[in-house]
């Protein structure tokens, strides 16, 4: 009796180490999408003002503007560290630093310009 104990003891630990052990090598192997990655549109947005943010997860992005007579778009690379979001376009290497978070809304505020507020779109 004691050594089919401790048989079925050794079967539920490999049963279980089987189990656990592809478990963590998952989470392992998934790189993690930073939180600002989607399109967000600014929550005051009507027909004569639309502004919006696209980032993607290679740190790049494009921001889009339609102000009612003419749409803009501009192409960026982004990094985001410590809610302080770096900026670059063009041949410009001087980074726009715009602190940011997001809101218990799920909202993105940027603190600059009155903290606009802007909704997850994708």
């Amino acid at each position: 009796m004691n050594t089919t104990i401790k048989r079925t003891l050794c079967l539920f630990g490999l049963l279980t180490l089987m189990v656990i052990a592809p478990s963590c090598n998952k989470d392992d192997d998934t790189p993690e999408v930073h939180e600002l990655v989607g399109t967000w549109q600014r929550t005051d947005y009507s027909e004569d003002l639309e502004e919006r943010y696209k980032f993607y997860a290679d740190n790049t992005g494009t921001y889009y503007l339609h102000d009612g007579s003419s749409y803009s778009s501009i192409i960026f690379n982004w990094e985001a560290q410590d809610n302080a979001l770096s900026i670059t376009h063009g041949n410009n290497n001087n980074p726009l630093v715009i602190f940011y978070e997001i809101n218990e809304l799920g909202q993105l505020v940027f603190f600059h310009d009155d903290n606009l507020t802007f909704n997850k779109i994708q």
